[in-house]
């Protein structure tokens, strides 16, 4: 099962929706992050039962604070990632929703159903996609979906249809939504240079959708055990973007150049998909960390992680 999970796809214990989270995943377990969970009071997400959201957004503080309040059981120390991890073992799960099967999830052609119809074939003909290249995540695809008050999460698949939606989308402004809010771990400066890049929140009609890239399976060239993760210590770091190795996919992966040896810098946080730029400088709180793979060994800055506390990141000279 382990190879027909994805990230954004979906999997279901009875109790609980999760999310899978990327694209690596130890023997006989999936990562993934709860999203819904039963409940026995009305809320806006339903099917035969009611559910409650565990929260918004992935970040590593939200996930720090339900392995601290709920769900204790699922977190797993992983010793090739060197990462306590929420998992999931493949004999609790009852069933899986892939985002490119969504035709059979979504039985009614309500409102929400009919924007979202709308809106893919816009983004289809714009950006000269296909059916194929879209995939649906969220409440929609787990059929918990509220048609009044429910966001549309499109899922497109590889970097080749990132880059060309992107290209669409940011030659038709309208669509794009900007947010308000401050992102905790920026400074408003950095906040508002990366608000400015963000196209991949949006807005069509008076409903809120979101771009999720998803490799294509024929992408996926890593497996467990490929490589191991050893923690060093937090660190403050200085380092300059030159190369966009992953910069869609979980996790965001950069190549950089630092005084200290850093050669790569490694984002797992959703919000900062596609966000910085070749030539960018930033300061980091992050991880320092050593990978080891097969033929090579080198170190690389996290960001995102559960193990430090108060991260940010700073741009200090950017791309225009």
């Amino acid at each position: 099962m382990n190879y027909l999970l994805r990230d954004k796809d979906f999997i279901s214990t009875g109790d609980a929706f999760y999310q899978v989270l990327g694209y690596i995943h130890p023997p006989n377990y999936i990562v993934a992050i709860p999203r819904y969970l039963r409940t026995s009071y009305p809320t806006l997400w339903r099917n035969h039962y009611y559910y409650s959201r565990v929260f918004t957004q992935y970040s590593s503080k939200e996930l720090k604070k339900i392995e601290a309040d709920l769900l204790n059981e699922i977190f797993r120390y992983d010793p090739v990632l060197d990462s306590t991890l929420p998992q999931v073992k493949f004999e609790n799960i009852r069933n899986a929703y892939l985002t490119g099967d969504w035709k059979k999830y979504l039985k009614k052609r309500d409102s929400l159903v009919e924007r979202f119809y709308e809106i893919v074939e816009i983004l289809k003909a714009g950006s000269n996609l296909g059916y194929e290249d879209f995939g649906l995540t969220g409440s929609m695809l787990i059929g918990i979906y509220n048609p009044i008050y429910s966001d549309i999460d499109l899922v497109v698949y590889g970097r080749k249809a990132c880059e060309k939606l992107k290209e669409f989308i940011q030659s038709n402004l309208q669509f794009i939504s900007r947010e308000t809010s401050i992102i905790q771990g920026l400074d408003e400066n950095s906040y508002s240079i990366l608000a400015r890049r963000k196209w991949s929140k949006c807005k069509y009609k008076n409903r809120s959708f979101s771009i999720n890239p998803v490799k294509r399976y024929e992408e996926i060239d890593t497996r467990y055990g490929d490589f191991r993760v050893k923690n060093i210590k937090n660190i403050r770091a200085k380092v300059k973007i030159i190369e966009k190795i992953d910069p869609y996919f979980y996790p965001l992966r950069y190549r950089v150049t630092s005084d200290i040896g850093i050669e790569e810098f490694v984002i797992f946080e959703y919000y900062y998909m596609d966000l910085l730029e070749i030539g960018d400088e930033v300061e980091v709180h992050g991880l320092l960390q050593k990978v080891q793979e097969k033929n090579r060994e080198y170190e690389r800055l996290a960001y995102g992680v559960r193990e430090v506390e108060d991260q940010y990141l700073h741009i200090l000279g950017y791309y225009r």
